[in-house]
């Protein structure tokens, strides 16, 4: 399964694509992200010129968007990853939307 990262956290918003081994497919959201998150490692899976997923990047999932935080993943609405995505890259990863501070995301 192919899961599309955005790479907000160090690069400017190129997709990653993440492939997760059919027999690592999960069916539950949380379970699911924590393999985009392994796979999404250049340890593992290198991808030219891509960082590994990292602490602010967004991940499209099942049609939801979900954003890397500090501990976890948590879902993101379209209005907030737009207000996510105007924030200098250099505050993104010190902003609510990854955990730093109070957040309104749900994990």
């Amino acid at each position: 399964m192919i899961v599309n990262v955005r790479m907000l956290a160090f690069m400017d918003g190129e997709l990653r694509p993440v492939d997760v081994p059919d027999a690592q497919v999960r069916s539950d959201t949380q379970s699911m992200l924590e393999q985009v998150y392994y796979f999404g490692q250049n340890d593992f899976q290198p991808v030219p010129k891509r960082c590994s997923v990292s602490i602010g990047d967004v991940a499209l999932l099942n049609g939801k968007f979900y954003i890397v935080r500090t501990c976890g993943w948590a879902e993101i609405s379209p209005r907030d990853l737009e207000a996510y995505e105007k924030l200098d890259v250099r505050d993104r990863g010190w902003s609510e939307y990854v955990g730093r501070g109070d957040s309104h995301l749900t994990t």
